[in-house]
């Protein structure tokens, strides 16, 4: 109660990308928050309060999320930058940092600020996060930290 209502902004964004997520050539891309920006001749879209982003089958959520575009459409996003409680859930994965950054082109995700990969009873933390969607590599920055249960362990 006394909270804004949610503002839904569907957009069919070309090549969009998150993590593990096959693009096509045409996605869509469902953005929740309280509040929306568009700042065209800045090529920026905001969202802030209570952002949850959905893309296939991974969810994004977060405090606030920065939207570049490369022209005023939507549908030529370059990057995103998503901060405070981010959540990144795909799959049955779960990241988590207090910041995040990604590259459309490169497909590069960055995350930073104590953040943490979870993959069923598996656990690791690091100093940073980088995570290549289009390889699938992943490089942890120390000190990293893995908790890693074997399969006699999960019984």
């Amino acid at each position: 109660m006394g909270r804004a209502a949610a503002m839904i902004l569907t957009l069919s964004l070309a090549g969009f990308l998150l993590p593990g997520a096959a693009v096509s050539s045409e996605q869509e891309l469902t953005v929740r928050s309280d509040s929306m920006t568009i700042e065209e001749l800045k090529g920026e879209i905001r969202f802030e309060g209570n952002v949850i982003l959905n893309y296939q089958e991974a969810v994004l959520s977060c405090d606030k999320l920065v939207l570049l575009t490369e022209d005023p459409s939507p549908s030529g996003v370059k990057t995103g930058v998503a901060e405070g409680n981010v959540v990144i859930t795909h799959l049955g994965d779960r990241a988590q940092a207090d910041h995040a950054r990604f590259d459309v082109a490169s497909g590069e995700v960055v995350l930073t600020g104590s953040p943490q990969l979870t993959r069923e009873a598996n656990i690791i933390n690091a100093s940073k996060i980088t995570y290549f969607m289009n390889s699938g590599i992943a490089n942890f920055e120390g000190p990293v930290e893995a908790t890693i249960i074997t399969p006699e362990e999960q019984k």
